[in-house]
């Protein structure tokens, strides 16, 4: 099971793409609710790639949600608890605990089955256990947790009883080299995970960029281990100041790389179309799925308007900036280029089978969430509509787990019944 960083954050990082030639296979068809939907397969130099033109689910109800929420924790009235903000990360564990990582009150909080509160743990700080920033959560081998904490620019690691073990960083290569997370942290069942090489902006030209970044292995202490794969990393626009000032920030629409980590196998989509490619967690790539006949969708004047101010909204939410940077915020998005299309999709991620969900690109302004769904040999099922306002953290065997925001913008963790015909 995976859980992910919520996509309401500006300013995010990014993960990596290859690109690799195709060569032509056999057609072969699969049948879903009476009707033959079409994928096929190829092996290009031992590359397996999956193209479906059309659903497996297309006769049939395929999957889907309970009407109601299973279980809810969070909202305007709820006891302080139980009311959540800035969340980070919500997982739920095999017997049956929710872990909800509050960034708002620098605390990983326990709930059981049902949502009822257990505990909490961590505060603000920077001594044992506590974090700067408690960024995201992973699950660490089958007893631990690792708490990304980008402030404190260090790992925690915690048991499933949420005792406190030890802190790690990034251990650097001969150059000195920077690595952090990205967005999308990958973290495999061995306990190895991946991490990205910082980018020297400095040495970049003005204007808009989409720089190539290096992921690398790391052993269970942050130990450098050997390279992974290289990536384009996100469309940014880039703006250098008198002196050595300079800052970038995403381009409105930009392409953006997603990464979601299975226990030996990670998936990459770079969104330069709707492509996505499964490597082995060394690097080497096993499976490319495309979806054919894909169009995107053009970009409208009120896209851009709502999506600028979303930025700010979140920003300033975040708490990431003074007035006065904030008033530069907005003057340079109000001057940021503009991609012509939507991009393919917004987020992926593995459920508990193995299955790959790819999130699609909602239009600024709607409050819709559709994610199609991929099984493990990367043929097309379907697509599965979520409830509005709702953010997709983990997919259990038979559940769906994430946030809601009320009419209000409060949170509320919600677990959702997955129903599959």
């Amino acid at each position: 099971m995976l859980s992910r960083v919520p996509s309401r954050i500006p300013f995010d990082l990014v993960s990596p793409f290859i690109a690799v030639g195709l060569g032509l296979g056999l057609a072969v068809g699969g049948c879903g609710g009476g009707e033959s939907a079409s994928t096929s397969v190829a092996d290009s130099a031992g590359v397996m790639v999956v193209s479906s033109t059309a659903p497996r689910w297309r006769g049939g109800p395929g999957w889907r949600l309970t009407e109601r929420p299973e279980v809810e924790i969070g909202g305007e009235s709820a006891p302080e608890e139980y009311q959540v903000y800035q969340l980070a990360s919500v997982l739920k564990l095999e017997d049956g605990l929710i872990i909800v990582g509050n960034r708002g009150t620098h605390e990983v909080r326990y709930y059981d089955a049902d949502g009822r509160f257990q505990k909490a743990v961590g505060r603000e700080g920077g001594g044992p256990g506590e974090f700067g920033t408690l960024w995201s959560i992973r699950r660490f081998g089958p007893d631990s947790l690792l708490i990304w904490d980008p402030r404190n620019y260090r790992y925690a690691v915690f048991d499933l009883d949420g005792n406190f073990g030890r802190h790690f960083k990034f251990q650097g290569d001969s150059v000195g080299s920077v690595f952090f997370p990205g967005i999308d942290p990958v973290v495999f069942a061995d306990r190895t995970f991946l991490g990205m090489a910082g980018i020297d902006w400095m040495s970049l030209p003005s204007g808009v960029v989409r720089e190539t970044a290096n992921y690398y292995r790391f052993d269970p202490s942050g130990g450098l281990l050997s390279h992974a794969i290289a990536a384009p990393f996100r469309e940014m626009k880039r703006l250098h100041f008198d002196g050595p000032r300079a800052v970038q920030a995403p381009v409105v629409f930009g392409k953006e790389t997603h990464m979601a980590a299975g226990d030996t196998v990670f998936w990459v989509g770079a969104a330069d179309d709707y492509v996505l490619r499964q490597y082995r967690s060394d690097g080497r790539l096993l499976r490319e799925i495309r979806l054919l006949g894909f169009e995107p969708t053009p970009v409208a004047a009120a896209m851009v308007e709502a999506e600028v101010q979303r930025r700010l909204d979140a920003a300033g939410t975040m708490g990431q900036m003074g007035q006065g940077a904030a008033d530069a915020n907005r003057k340079n998005l109000e001057t940021m280029p503009v991609a012509e299309v939507l991009p393919p999709y917004r987020d992926i991620l593995l459920d508990a089978e193995g299955n790959l969900w790819v999130e699609s690109y909602p239009p600024p302004g709607e409050e819709r969430a559709e994610w199609n769904v991929f099984d493990r040999e990367g043929a097309w099922l379907g697509t599965l509509r979520l409830p509005p306002r709702f953010e997709l953290h983990e997919v259990g065997a038979d559940y769906v787990l994430g946030v809601w925001l009320s009419d209000l913008d409060v949170e509320v963790v919600r677990l959702y019944g997955l129903i599959k015909a």
